[in-house]
């Protein structure tokens, strides 16, 4: 069956409309092509070998599957019965053969030898349809087996395509290259046109210092098939032609013979800004036995014809369509390499190409032709990317359908001008004292000239960021620096870099802003601390000073915040029964607003009365159960003990005194009772009273009464009674006129005895004992016999002294001789704080 093009497919040779498809054999192509399998017979196999028996075949491999892998074509066998000539190619250009007949007949086991002086011999790696020449005559030296030579004379063209069949062999140039082989018959090289070579790098060979082939540091591979020996399809590969600034591009279509496996289309890109416009253009075909059949040395958009038996067609596309129909193209092939990315490499590749280029033929077995696509570019600028990509989108009628991809994306000339190097934008930045720099580092770097841009696409970004963590500010003036660190993505193996970056700020420095005050927090739980100066707890602002006041607005203490922001403040006065609040002021700031009101409560005198114990048998009366009273209070509680048949025992187990000043006392009828003995006691009574003891300390005590019958029930009942701080019971008074004072911060001892004086004056109501004691400010600690305080502020008790001194005479400093008449400045010492007057001789005030 032969493959046919059905429909006019124009240029949209990738609308999914346009499809290779089997017609029926009548007329027109397909007819012919039919007649000729039928002459042909079996003689004829696709793909394999010619009629005559000669095998063709060729390899090569592109850049992505190494460097220096040569591309090579199978030699062709010819039959035995024919001399063979080796010649050397020449260096840079292939021409038609010219090689030399024997003048003797040779033995088929001979082989005839033709080799170029040293001096002169260049190997080249030409395409597969680039032809071998020689110069060099055949000498009967030369010659070997068992048939005598005779002197040998150059053959004519005609003679060299009738009986000689011309093969290549490697040979070292000047440059150290190696050539691939690249046999093919003299008689299909004959009417070849001429061809630029395209010189390769075998595996293993010594490469020129000029040259070179290969893929930078980080380049993404693109190399993907849905078939086996992908080279056999479609390769792409380019040499780096350092004394000449330029970059050779070789394109093979089909170079393995894959008939109609091959059928579609060849696509590839051509670099932009790194390379120029793309000149020296060879597109050859050759059949499947070598030989050339088409030249074209352009390449022209729609130039040619796809149909089966032409020259293939060319087309390019740019701008819009060319992202487009790359981005259809990386979604139908399928490339595991790029998935879920196909419209983003897409759209890099569009964007750093000149055009996609395709090729667009049919192919089958019987034609079995090859394209050799030749072009050159001049190299422009090496820091920008070298991305390129080809591959062939087959039609799939036969053997399902062929995708080949290869090529590169963020690729480079080379190792060297693929490295990164990030620089300052400016060598310094400058700003006004109060106002900004911008605050993004990336803002700060770009890459060094004639480096490449700083990568940023679908496999990863740079980053930039300040090395300590801050961004630049303008608040002082002078001049500093800051480092940008730089880091690539993982796959460009390239370390991160650190940017100096320099900047000033200029003016004058702005005296500092007072810190903002922070509102306190008064923490202390201050019910029943009225009348006492207990200490209270304040969160605040760390190092800032703490005020306390009154319901008065008085200062009655100050603490400073430690570390942890927390004041413990003593007051300075006793606690009034109200509210309080608090204020902070960070060093070098204001004074806050002040804190939310903490209620400062009294104690409540706690009252529980008491009660009977026990059951019919054996009971027990206290009159009270919990008494609290301050010294000097009285306390007075019965405790009744009855028994039946009778009390045996009536005690106090444990804790009897509860507070100095109270004692027990029986009743007349009996009280407390160790034993009964022979005696029946129905009933006992006790009490416990007296007057607290104005010495008594403040706390809580409990004692615990007892009776017991003759049977030995047991019954009990508790006594508590809580004595309080004497402060808390009374409320000093800072009494009338304040103590008039000299210096508040240092009062004299006298001073002192006034203010103690006029505290003890205004509170003759305080028990006795009670004593007053000023500070050095005037702060009043009263203390009471009980050793429990009060405290008066001396905001409340002393004031400043007027000064009633007359100040001393001053003295005029400034000489006035000469002065009548004339307003001079004068000076004069007078006491500090003092207003200084001038008159003159008639008392008038002149100053």
């Amino acid at each position: 069956m032969i493959a046919c093009l059905g429909g006019k497919m124009g240029k949209d040779i990738f609308s999914k409309k346009s499809r290779f498809s089997i017609r029926k054999l009548n007329i027109g192509v397909c007819s012919v092509l039919l007649g000729t399998l039928i002459m042909i017979g079996h003689t004829a196999q696709a793909d394999e070998t010619t009629s005559d028996g000669a095998t063709v075949a060729a390899t090569a491999v592109s850049a992505s599957q190494g460097e220096g892998v040569a591309a090579t074509t199978s030699p062709t066998t010819a039959p035995e019965s024919v001399s063979t000539t080796t010649v050397t190619p020449a260096a840079t250009e292939t021409v038609a053969a010219t090689s030399v007949a024997p003048t003797t007949s040779v033995a088929p086991s001979a082989v005839v030898s033709s080799e170029a002086p040293a001096s002169t011999s260049v190997a080249s790696s030409a395409p597969a349809n680039s032809v071998a020449t020689s110069t060099s005559p055949v000498v009967a030296s030369e010659v070997t087996g068992s048939t005598n030579a005779s002197t040998a004379k150059p053959a004519t063209a005609s003679e060299a395509s009738r009986s000689v069949t011309a093969s290549t062999t490697p040979s070292t140039t000047a440059s150290s290259e190696s050539a691939i082989t690249n046999n093919i018959s003299a008689s299909e090289t004959a009417n070849a046109p001429r061809v630029r070579s395209r010189r390769s790098i075998a595996q293993g060979a010594t490469r020129s210092a000029s040259t070179a082939t290969r893929a930078s540091d980080g380049a993404q591979n693109l190399d993907y098939s849905n078939k086996e020996n992908a080279q056999d399809y479609v390769q792409i590969s380019y040499e780096v032609d350092k004394a000449n600034n330029v970059l050779h591009w070789t394109v093979l279509d089909n170079p393995g013979r894959k008939a109609n496996a091959a059928s579609g289309y060849v696509y590839f890109t051509i670099p932009k800004d790194s390379v120029g416009a793309p000149t020296n253009w060879q597109v050859v075909q050759t059949d499947k036995n070598g030989k050339v059949v088409n030249t074209r040395n352009y390449w022209k958009d729609n130039d040619g014809s796809y149909l089966m038996g032409q020259n293939g067609r060319m087309d390019t596309y740019t701008g819009s369509e060319m992202t487009q129909r790359l981005t259809q193209l990386y979604k139908d092939i399928k490339n595991p390499a790029i998935q879920g990315n196909e419209a983003a490499v897409a759209a890099q590749t569009a964007e750093r190409s000149q055009a996609l280029y395709t090729m667009t033929a049919d192919n089958n077995a019987i034609r079995n032709v090859m394209w050799t696509i030749t072009f050159d570019t001049p190299i422009v600028d090496k820091s920008k990317p070298l991305d390129y990509v080809a591959g062939m989108q087959g039609t799939g009628v036969i053997g399902g359908r062929t995708n080949i991809m290869t090529g590169y994306a963020d690729n480079f000339i080379d190792n060297e001008s693929s490295k990164f190097q990030a620089v300052a934008v400016k060598e310094k930045y400058t700003a006004k004292v109060g106002g900004s720099f911008d605050a993004t580092p990336a803002n700060y770097v770009t890459n060094k000239a004639g480096t490449p841009e700083f990568p940023n696409n679908y496999r990863g970004a740079t980053t930039f960021a300040w090395k300590d963590g801050q961004a630049p500010t303008a608040t002082q003036a002078g001049t500093y620096t800051k480092t940008v660190v730089v880091t690539y993505p993982a796959h460009y193996n390239q370390a991160p870099q650190e940017v100096t970056i320099t900047f000033e700020v200029q003016g004058e420095t702005p005296k500092p802003v007072a810190p903002a005050s922070q509102v306190p927090e008064i923490t202390s739980n201050l019910n029943g601390k009225a009348s006492t100066p207990a200490d209270v707890t304040v969160n605040a602002t760390a190092g800032s000073t703490v005020k306390l006041y009154n319901n008065d607005g008085v200062v009655i203490g100050e603490a400073v915040a430690n570390d942890q922001g927390v004041a413990t403040v003593h007051p300075t006065n006793s606690l009034p029964e109200g509210e309080i609040t608090a204020t902070s002021t960070p060093a070098g700031g204001s004074e806050s607003a002040k804190s939310a009101p903490i209620t400062v409560t009294k104690t409540q005198l706690t009252y529980v009365g008491g009660g009977v114990s026990g059951d019919n048998y054996t009971q027990l009366l206290v009159t009270e159960s919990h008494l609290t009273v301050y010294p000097g209070d009285p306390v007075n509680v019965t405790i009744q003990a009855a028994g039946s048949p009778s009390v045996e025992k009536f005690w106090i187990p444990n804790n009897p005194y509860l507070a100095k000043g109270l004692a027990y006392t029986n009743d007349s009828n009996g009280g407390f009772l160790d034993t009964a003995g022979s005696n029946t006691y129905r009933q006992r009574k006790a009490y416990y009273r007296g007057n607290v003891d104005m010495t008594q300390s403040a706390g809580s005590s409990t004692a615990t009464y007892a009776v017991r019958n003759k049977n030995g029930k047991v019954v009990t009942r508790n006594l508590t009674i809580t004595v309080l701080e004497t402060a808390k019971k009374y409320e000093p008074t800072p009494g009338g006129a304040k103590v008039e004072v000299a210096d508040p911060n240092n009062i004299s001892a006298t001073e002192k005895a006034a203010v103690e004086k006029a505290v003890g004056d205004a509170n003759t109501a305080l028990p006795q004992g009670t004593t007053y004691v000023a500070d050095e400010k005037g702060n009043v600690t009263i203390t009471y016999p009980d050793k429990s305080v009060d405290k008066i502020a001396a905001a409340y008790l002393v004031t400043p002294a007027k000064d009633t001194t007359a100040p001393a005479k001053p003295v005029v400093n400034t000489d006035l001789t000469g002065k009548a008449g004339t307003k001079p400045s004068v000076e004069v010492t007078a006491e500090p704080g003092s207003t200084v007057a001038l008159y003159d001789k008639d008392g008038n005030k002149i100053g």
